[in-house]
Order: structure tokens, then C-alpha cells, then sequence
């Protein structure tokens, strides 16, 4: 089986101690999570480049799994928002 890079796009408020998220990203070997700078005053440009570097590390292009505000966030970047050039 190949493994494949996961990255969790929390949502408005940062991650949910306990949540479905939290647990797989712990479960999948490698998954990663957007961290935000600020996670109650989303400011998208910001959001989305966080997003931008995440994607960016990630050695083969990875699955997004996105919640909540962190759609919008996938949205903007796969629409050109980011400099990382390869979505799947």
C-alpha cells in the first residue's frame, strides 16, 4: 500500500480537543495539520498561506481534509490563492 500526505484544515476556533480530526491526524502516519496564527480572527490571506506552506512541505502532493472555516481557506488557496502548485 502507498502511503499518501495527508494535511487536516482545521476550522474557525483551531481544532477540537478530542475531535474526529485530532484523532485521525494521531492515527495517519505523516498527516499534518494547518496551524493558524490566529484561530479566532481568521484573516484569510493569512489562512490560506499557512495553508500555502503546509502544502508546500509536503514531499508528494497531499489530501486536503478540511472543516469548518478550513474549506473556504482549501477554496481560495486551489483557486490561486497559494504558491504551491500541485492540488489533488
Amino acid at each position: 500500500m502507498t502511503s499518501v500526505a495527508v494535511v487536516f484544515v482545521d476550522g474557525w476556533f483551531g481544532p477540537d480537543p478530542g475531535g474526529r480530526q485530532e484523532r485521525w491526524a494521531a492515527e495517519l502516519p505523516g498527516a499534518t495539520r494547518v496551524a493558524q496564527d490566529d484561530w479566532h480572527v481568521p484573516e484569510r490571506d493569512a489562512w490560506v498561506r499557512r495553508l500555502d506552506e503546509a502544502v508546500a512541505a509536503c514531499a508528494e502532493p497531499p489530501v486536503l481534509v478540511a472543516h469548518s472555516l478550513g474549506v473556504p481557506t482549501v477554496v481560495h488557496w486551489a483557486a490561486g490563492g497559494g504558491s504551491a502548485t500541485s492540488v489533488t
